[in-house]
């Protein structure tokens, strides 16, 4: 394996893309999905063939699961590098030849020119280019265009490179890889202003402040969770929407490859390395075998460079004189003359490297890492260089890039050889000056940074794989134990490392190993020339406990659950996939043998992420937008639900708390949204009415009545799912009330089993639920006022919308009205324990620890246990004097996916004893069908659980709606919810007119994730 090649590349959306070297294609992309609740496998992949056009007239060089689109040639070149964008839209694919191609995700192709979003799993060619027609042909011409059209670029846009090919006698090769193959490539940071987390501390209590978990059990230490702002660097595409690569090729040709203003299509730029006439010779400036690129704060690109015929490592510093888009390259200008981004390039060391180390023996440069100092605003810019020793070895220098008087001894020149740097033109000379040194016993076949450059890993000849700080080497990989009870143990916790977790070895033959970005994976691919299709093997993190535990002491359970909470909040900082932190969450939960210890370590996972998040209850009953839009809520329920679910989707009590809190939210959040359309709606036309224009027109004539229709429609379904959650919860408290006047023991075991007591004590949920009811009330309102208004008859579509709205309200089994009453005396009954238990006790009751028992664990509190009494009372008393109790009781509700699931006999099949280790090690192309049972109806027919309505999965004739198109579907790669790829806007065909319509788009929210957090991909 060549020490500039990549091929495997994993996309802060968890997308995992990989070269496959021969075959029928030789790109594939996966992810990590749940099979069954609980079993996590790499899904069947997306299998891609790659290859350049052969003339600008090709549309695009892109075969998709063997369905050919276009291309040149059935001969694929393999691909050497693959790289995900910053923001994880973007895939750049380069072969060997060093042709580029740039895949976009999460976007689909309306027509020629338009783009709509759609889940990440969905990729369309953006650009695709061409260095040369064949590896030994003479050079392709140079095409010239306009500057604008340069530009501005057209779809899919093939220019030939400026590159001179070599012939093959002049050393066209060097060991077999082409002059234009890329070695050093980088995808631009965005200028975007984020948080970061600072490593969580640990802190020694004091006796009189020991601290407690969940479960009441002591401890003397905790760990302390902070974070702050991270410092963005200076560079970045001028446009805050675009994005922008740079690459270099072998010949020392620097490629810039940047989307220009015409949407999202990408145009090259290029300029030569050569040093200055004076400087160049034909011994310096031979092939290039490393390269790298970082990115200082200063605005600049630092380069390093290395060619093996003369042994020389030339440090440059590249900028970006933007042009036209630097003045904004989204405004329209008033003259035509646009100036194309050009690349300044300035050498500002050059150094020799000896054949001999510091040690004396020989030495071989294996690798080049240039780390961009993104992690702290006062990092300083490290230049890492691997070599490899003929003993078996090999040595890892650290460098920074120094500055040094003329004249003065450089210790980096003592072994070489007479060579002299020749910059004289200022009085400073910068250099390398070694920072630290250390030895390995093995060849380092990989190394790398991760974790925003906080770390660098190095992957061993033998399968080892090590984890080091970044700003000192330091080890991190764990230790025998997780224990961290000894003063002698790490004090700071950053990454599951540092709580006893590895990636064990790989002792298959791999071609090349890369960590996730969690810290929590690694995926590799096996070295196997005979197969067409290589296996691709995910391993999780684990500690180094042994398998089937019997306990865990709070501390080590508190160390353990601090690196997952430290790890998942930075995964929330950085908005990227969670995955394999979860799948490696739930294969260490999976190593206790009771359920109570595995409770006990959920609990406290749950409990240190809400610590890690700074989540907080701040808000007001009637904040609801505040409540729906804080991100920590929907990430760290879903890691609830997600920790909470076993095989065949049966739920613990947390885990069904979870799912319900997050049906919740999502209802609620399209009720919102819907509500504000209306209303935003409603002010426009009446300041249209006051507009002269209109002054004599009838108001219908600039209402458009099909909009407001599919506003109504658009809720139906989350209306109906918390009509019938609110009758569930009827079910539950009738059957604590049926057991009350019989067997205590019964009774007491269906009252602490309870889902409604803590839901409705919990202020979360509490509130999300009475401000959903008041919202769609709201909405019914304004709609029958609408029709009054206007007179809409019953063959008007409003008018059949708003209808059936007011039937799933006014014919449900409960009544609303004494419902809402009920909420309001649990808020005051919840207000009153506290207070009374404050006053009996002495002691002041943390709201969030409550919050925390009642909804992450499902269990009533010490402090609100005469509330539990006085809410079982009032539903007695005020809502079941005139309930049809048995028509409630035996309703049908299992489609709300609070169920346990298709139970078997065997006892296995509970959520308790369905933990099982997730399996993960799934070769593509053999994946199994996820499916979720409680999603599909009991006629057949499949739910869309974003929007709570039927799929139709063929053309029908609705009476309200129309007729609905034949969409694709999406599923969640982690609870299994099904979907429809086109948002709810469409149940309507589109009336477009000029009036005064605003589009809902409330399910636009969720077109990428789904409302539990996770992916969504396409599937069919």
């Amino acid at each position: 394996m060549s020490a500039y090649t990549k091929t495997i590349a994993w996309s802060k959306h968890g997308f995992i893309a990989y070269a496959n070297p021969g075959g029928a294609y030789n790109v594939g992309i996966t992810h990590m999905e749940v099979v069954d609740g609980k079993m996590w496998q790499l899904a069947d992949p997306q299998t891609f063939a790659i290859q350049p056009p052969v003339n600008a007239e090709a549309s695009n060089g892109l075969k998709r699961n063997g369905n050919t689109v276009k291309g040149s040639d059935d001969n694929l070149s393999p691909v050497s590098h693959l790289e995900w964008s910053t923001v994880g839209d973007y895939l750049g694919c380069l072969d060997t030849h060093g042709n580029m191609t740039i895949l976009g995700g999460g976007i689909c192709k309306e027509t020629n020119d338009q783009y709509n979003y759609s889940p990440f799993n969905d990729f369309v060619v953006l650009y695709n280019d061409t260095v040369a027609e064949s590896p030994r042909k003479s050079p392709m011409s140079t095409t010239t265009s306009d500057p604008k059209d340069r530009l501005r670029g057209l779809s899919h846009n093939h220019r030939p490179s400026t590159t001179t090919i070599t012939e093959a006698g002049e050393g066209m090769y060097f060991g077999g890889d082409y002059s234009t193959r890329v070695i050093g490539f980088e995808w631009l940071p965005t200028h975007k202003n984020n948080y970061g987390v600072v490593p969580a501390s640990k802190v020694a209590l004091s006796s009189d402040t020991v601290k407690t978990d969940l479960q009441n059990e002591p401890a003397t230490f905790q760990f302390r969770y902070k974070y702050q702002p991270q410092v963005p660097l200076g560079f970045s595409h001028p446009v805050a929407t675009k994005q922008a690569c740079i690459g270099i090729r072998r010949n020392g040709e620097l490629c810039l490859w940047y989307q220009g203003t015409h949407r999202l299509n990408f145009l090259r730029s290029t300029v030569s390395l050569d040093d200055e006439p004076g400087d160049a010779s034909r011994y310096e400036n031979a092939l290039l075998s490393h390269a790298n690129l970082g990115f200082q704060r200063s605005g600049s690109i630092l380069l390093v460079t290395y060619s093996p015929f003369s042994r020389l490592l030339k440090v440059y510093l590249v900028s970006i004189d933007w042009g036209s888009l630097k003045k904004n390259g989204n405004e329209k200008r008033k003259d035509d003359v646009v100036v194309p981004p050009k690349l300044l390039v300035k050498r500002v060391a050059k150094e020799y490297i000896p054949p001999l180390g510091l040690a004396g023996s020989p030495q071989k440069l294996n690798h080049i890492k240039v780390v961009s100092s993104n992690y702290t605003s006062d990092a300083e810019q490290d230049i890492y260089l691997v070599f490899d020793e003929p003993h078996g070895g090999s040595t890892l220098h650290r460098y920074h890039l120094s500055s040094m008087v003329l004249n003065q001894e450089n210790m980096f020149f003592k072994n070489s050889a007479g060579v002299k740097n020749q910059d004289t033109s200022t009085s400073i000379e910068r250099h390398l000056s070694l920072k630290e040194m250390l030895q390995f016993e093995k060849h380092v076949s990989h190394f790398d940074t991760v974790g925003r450059n906080m770390f660098v890993y190095c992957v061993l000849e033998d399968g080892t794989i090590e984890l080091r700080q970044a700003k000192n080497l330091k080890k991190k990989c764990g230790g025998s134990s997780a224990a961290v009870n000894d003063d002698d143990k790490e004090k700071y916790v950053m990454s599951l490392f540092d709580a006893g977790f590895k990636i064990h070895q790989i002792k298959e033959r791999t071609s090349f190993v890369l960590l996730s970005p969690n810290l929590a994976a690694a995926v590799y691919l096996m070295h196997d020339k005979n197969k067409e299709q290589p296996p691709l093997i995910l391993k999780l993190a684990e500690s180094s406990s042994k398998k089937d535990r019997a306990s865990l002491s709070f501390g080590e359970r508190l160390t353990v659950s601090a690196a997952f909470a430290v790890s998942h909040s930075e995964s929330c900082f950085a908005s990227s996939c969670c995955d394999d932190l979860i799948a490696a969450a739930q294969l260490e939960i999976s190593k206790y043998k009771s359920t109570q210890h595995q409770d006990s370590l959920i609990d406290t996972i749950n409990q240190e992420s809400h610590a890690a998040l700074k989540f907080s209850l701040n808000y007001a009953n009637d904040q609801l937008d505040k409540l729906l839009g804080n991100p920590p809520l929907q990430k760290l329920i879903g890691l609830q639900m997600s920790l909470g679910t076993g095989i065949k989707w049966t739920r613990t009590k947390s885990g069904k708390i979870a799912w319900a809190v997050l049906n919740l939210r999502s209802c609620a959040f399209g009720i919102m949204i819907t509500l504000k359309a209306w209303f935003k709606d409603m002010q426009k036309i009446a300041m249209m009415k006051k507009d002269l224009k209109y002054k004599n027109l009838p108001t219908l004539q600039f209402v458009n009545i099909n909009w407001r229709a599919e506003v109504i429609a658009s809720v139906l379904g989350v209306v109906k799912w918390i009509m019938n959650f609110i009758v569930f919860l009827y079910q539950d408290f009738l059957g604590i009330t049926m057991l009350s006047a019989g067997n205590q023991r019964r009774f007491q075991q269906a009252f602490m089993e309870s889902l409604a007591m803590p839901i409705l004590m919990a202020k979360v949920p509490r509130v999300i639920l009475s401000n959903a009811i008041k919202g769609f009330k709201q909405l019914l309102s304004f709609a029958s006022k609408f029709i009054e208004e206007f007179r809409l008859g019953s063959d008007n579509v409003v008018f059949a919308a708003t209808e059936r709205l007011r039937e799933i309200i006014n014919d449900s089994l409960i009544d609303l009205e004494l419902f809402e009453k009920f909420l309001g005396n649990v808020e005051y009954a919840v207000k009153s324990s506290i207070t009374n238990y404050k006053k009996a006790k002495g002691t002041t009751s943390d709201p969030l620890v409550i919050e925390q028992k009642l909804v992450c664990q499902g269990k009533i509190p010490e402090e609100l246990m005469d509330a539990a009494k006085i809410i079982l009372k009032l539903f007695n008393d005020s809502l079941c004097k005139d309930l049809d109790r048995s028509k409630v009781f035996f309703y049908d509700l299992k489609w709300l996916g609070l169920w346990d699931g298709e139970q078997d006999d065997d006892s296995s099949s509970s959520p308790r004893s369905s933990r099982g280790s997730p399996g993960v090690s799934v070769i593509p192309g053999s994946a199994i069908t996820p499916m979720a049972p409680y999603y599909i109806h009991d006629r057949g027919e499949k739910i869309d659980y974003l929007r709570k309505n039927l799929i139709v999965e063929r053309a029908n004739q609705f009476p309200l709606t129309g007729v609905r198109k034949v969409y694709r579907e999406k599923r969640c790669v982690r609870c299994g919810s099904i979907s429809s790829v086109d948002e709810s806007a469409e149940i309507i065909p589109r009336f477009r007119k000029k009036t005064a319509s605003t589009t809902n788009n409330w399910d636009m929210a969720f077109h990428r994730l789904c409302f539990c957090g996770a992916n969504w991909v396409s599937i069919g």
